[in-house]
């Protein structure tokens, strides 16, 4: 992990801030789920491809990215079963509540 995600991941875990629903569909507005993933190193496992999850690192277990009514999703149909969409896979990567993950998210998009 970069100094750049270790700092804010930092400050998220700290603030309290409440982000309101509006700013939250803004931020996955803005920052997709191939984009973020492509942000946080990530970005050899977006493609329309399947891969080993580099979330559960599971051997032979399948990670993919599909685009079900216009929104991106990730899905592993292994060991970790983890699934959804950017907040989701910020809580998978970065051991986040869904708190800190949507605070990690609107800091992302928002200076």
């Amino acid at each position: 992990m970069n100094n750049l995600f270790a700092t804010l991941i930092s400050e998220v875990r700290q603030d309290t801030t409440f982000v309101e629903p509006e700013q939250l569909k803004r931020a996955k507005r803005l920052l997709p789920l191939t984009r973020l993933m492509r942000a946080v190193g990530d970005g050899e496992h977006v493609n329309s491809g399947r891969h080993p999850c580099h979330l559960c690192n599971a051997p032979g277990v399948m990670f993919r990215i599909s685009r079900p009514h216009d929104r991106w999703v990730f899905t592993c149909t292994g060991n970790c079963g983890k699934q959804g969409d950017q907040v989701d896979y910020l809580k998978a990567k970065f051991s986040l509540s869904a708190g800190e993950a949507i605070r990690l998210l609107h800091k992302l998009v928002s200076p």
